[in-house]
């Protein structure tokens, strides 16, 4: 007997197929094998997590011994693991996702380039799950960020707010909304705009269809924008925003759950200006009288640290933010974590996450756990940390589990739950150089998780969705049971498997005749898909690709022009993706691009090559540019110094962003941040040498020699020139 597996292909091409031929028959038993035994047999698998996992926990304070890092980062591969879909068609950060009912991904907006100088975004791409490709739709009507997308009852995605730039003298804050339309790929601008322009706000999809948009800030940049208390809803009935009462206390970067009861947990966020007050504050919103009643205290503030809900109702709130100096340089990330029971409307502290992260987003997964990945770390002591790890809440064991480790550390990215049981990680930023990431991952929990997964879905399946009712669940239930005989010793038996008849063979008909409601069928059988994908790729394993990177010349004098090859392989199927960065800021998709460095300085040209299944092969390629003489400029001097330090990340840089000279130049609440011609009175000389609060990084100051550079630069400056960045 033969059945067959298919991939879910990276590339967007066809399925891989491959048949499996047996001969005899598993025993009579497997019917009454358990199904929570089989899987707590699955074996562990090699996977990408340990050594990158281990470096990256053993950096920071009141990390788990390191018997315990290797032991669970070997574990890690069996919760769940990240491969490569298609990149998007630009960088974003801080966009927003949303899922259409085809399954798709709305990607929109956000920031898309940062120098020379900041970029809004008004584009949009869209995530397709079923061959993990990214294509562009339509543009929204006007660009931006920090905005809102929220998918609507009947499938359309209403944006609101934002901000359209990084500074006030650039842009504003929006009070505008805008839908898009999938059936006929438009925007449209709704009938009303909101009361208030917001940014850094919430939305949440009300039982009824109406959509609550609450707090959020008032100001273009972060360092000077005020937490809004107003709240407003939205009904798609009629287009039009209507003002429905205010919180108990402003909030800014807050979260806004909705809870089975039909109300709306609202917790922490900021209270004052920026990000400088969280709060550990939080309240119930009551649609049935338009009512806001404190609840808690939390235990701990959060702020921008979105909370996941429970399959039993309960939400998990996890790391926190503090800043019990209300300064730049006083805010503090921790792993605390703790969880809401709406039935007491109490918080209880729980475990602590592996790392303290922020700008994060709990996923709720099909099994019934929590992924989060991602986010930043810092603190006064260390450097920032992007976290390309990820972990898993288990509700079940009140624990948290190491899980995969993405290809590069991001924050301020976007996260969803796909309807397959699988989640999309897009853009963000990594440091050094605040590089914006074009960058897709996606997320696939372990065979175990999957076959959890998959018993819940048809737990939460009607029986008037079965064709037989409680007897088809009955027949399914027993297949799942075979299945995870099957694949229970780790590595899937073919005879097993084909007992069981996975995916294109007897557990698909099965599916097909006893779910008669056509939308909870194709659940299933996505949802079964990717499983069928998970285990090819244990029966098959991947070959990653090879790579053997040149530049040539590799050594010179400024400006030098290089031609660089990366001389890419896959030895079991095709190149999905390639992406250069030159070390300098700067990156290409080609596979023999050029590029000319127009600084001296020691660079480290970074290859990263994906396969048509996901898998990554990284190297890198050594180029030295020695110096043509010349005055000290900017671009060669002073961003490479900020480029290798934490750059403006959460209060490191105490309010005095220095990503970008246009930055500087926009100076800051001390002052003007750069003096053309006067060192003494730059807020950024005094800063840096600072030695009782140095910047950056906070914990000691800069190499004299840096510092000596940046003076020369501000000094040689033209005062009567305003615009010196030019």
């Amino acid at each position: 007997m033969t059945f067959t597996i298919r991939r879910i292909h990276a590339n967007g091409g066809d399925t891989m197929s491959r048949s499996i031929r047996s001969t005899s028959h598993a025993g009579a038993g497997l019917l009454t094998a358990l199904l929570l035994i089989t899987l707590a047999q699955l074996a562990q698998a090699e996977c990408r997590a340990p050594a990158s996992c281990i470096s990256c926990h053993a950096g920071i304070p009141n990390s788990p011994p390191q018997e315990v890092l290797e032991s669970m980062g070997l574990e890690s591969c069996a919760v769940g693991d990240f491969t490569r879909g298609l990149n998007m068609t630009m960088p974003r950060f801080i966009h927003r996702t949303a899922k259409l009912h085809d399954g798709r991904v709305l990607m929109t907006g956000g920031q898309s380039a940062n120098a020379p100088a900041s970029v809004i975004t008004n584009s949009v791409d869209a995530f397709n799950p079923a061959d993990n490709s990214v294509s562009p739709v339509a543009p929204m009507t006007i660009r931006r960020w920090s905005h809102t997308a929220t998918t609507l009852a009947d499938g359309r995605v209403l944006v609101t707010g934002g901000r359209t730039a990084s500074t006030s003298a650039t842009g504003v804050v929006l009070a505008t909304a805008e839908i898009y339309d999938p059936a006929t790929n438009a925007w449209t601008e709704t009938a009303g705009a909101m009361s208030v322009g917001r940014r850094s706000h919430a939305a949440t999809l009300m039982p009824d269809g109406k959509v609550l948009i609450s707090g959020g800030g008032n100001g273009v940049s972060t360092t000077s924008s005020m937490p809004l208390a107003s709240v407003e809803m939205f009904d798609p009935a009629t287009g039009m925003f209507t003002v429905v009462g205010n919180m108990t206390q402003p909030r800014s970067a807050h979260s806004a759950f909705l809870l089975d009861d039909g109300t709306v947990l609202i917790t922490g966020g900021s209270t004052g200006m920026g990000t400088l007050y969280p709060t550990t504050t939080a309240e119930i919103y009551n649609p049935a009288d338009n009512s806001f009643t404190a609840v808690g205290p939390m235990n701990y503030s959060h702020l921008a640290q979105l909370p996941g809900k429970l399959r039993d109702g309960r939400i998990v709130l996890g790391a926190s933010y503090y800043n019990d100096t209300h300064t730049s340089a006083g805010g503090v990330i921790t792993a605390e974590s703790e969880i809401y029971t709406p039935d007491t409307r109490s918080f209880t502290v729980i475990p602590r996450m592996f790392k303290p992260r922020i700008d994060i987003g709990a996923l709720g997964l099909l099994d019934g756990t929590l992924l989060i990945a991602g986010g930043v770390t810092t603190s006064k002591t260390y450097p920032s940390i992007f976290q390309p790890t990820s972990e898993v809440y288990d509700p079940a064991a009140g624990a948290w589990k190491l899980s995969g480790i993405m290809s590069t550390g991001r924050d301020e990215f976007s996260g969803l739950l796909l309807d397959d049981g699988r989640a999309v990680i897009s853009g963000g930023f990594v440091s050094p150089g605040a590089v914006l990431l074009r960058t897709v991952e996606v997320y696939t929990p372990g065979l175990a998780p999957q076959l959890k997964g998959m018993s819940n879905v048809l737990a939460d399946t009607p029986n008037s969705a079965l064709r037989f009712g409680k007897a088809s669940r009955k027949i399914l239930q027993a297949w799942l049971t075979l299945i995870g005989y099957a694949v229970g010793n780790g590595t899937p038996d073919a005879t097993a498997l084909e007992w069981a008849g996975l995916l294109s063979g007897w557990f698909d008909q099965a599916l097909h005749n006893q779910v008669r409601d056509a939308t909870a069928r194709a659940r299933f059988q996505a949802v079964n898909r990717v499983f069928g994908s998970t285990v090819e790729d244990k029966l098959h394993p991947n070959l990653p690709p090879t790579v053997a990177p040149t530049a040539s010349p590799a050594t010179g004098v400024e400006p030098l022009p290089v031609a660089f090859a990366a001389n890419a392989v896959d030895p079991d199927g095709t190149i999905n993706s390639i992406l250069w960065n030159f070390g300098d800021g700067s990156t290409s998709t080609e596979a023999s691009p050029s590029h000319t460095y127009s600084c001296d300085g020691n660079y480290t040209a970074s290859l990263e090559v994906v396969d048509d299944r996901g898998a990554v092969t990284s190297a890198t390629v050594a180029v030295s540019v020695t110096s043509a003489g010349g005055p000290v400029s900017y671009a060669c001097d002073v961003q490479p110094v900020f480029n290798r330090t934490c750059t403006g990340c959460h209060g490191a840089s105490a309010r005095l962003s220095v990503t970008t000279c246009d930055n500087l130049r926009a100076g800051s609440y001390r002052g003007p941040v750069v003096t053309p011609g006067v060192k003494e009175t730059s807020v950024l000389w005094q800063r840096i040498n600072d030695a009782a609060r140095p910047m950056p990084p906070i914990g000691g100051l800069l190499a004299q020699s840096e510092r000596d550079a940046i003076g020369a630069w501000i000094d040689s400056l033209d005062p009567a020139d305003p615009n010196f960045c030019d």
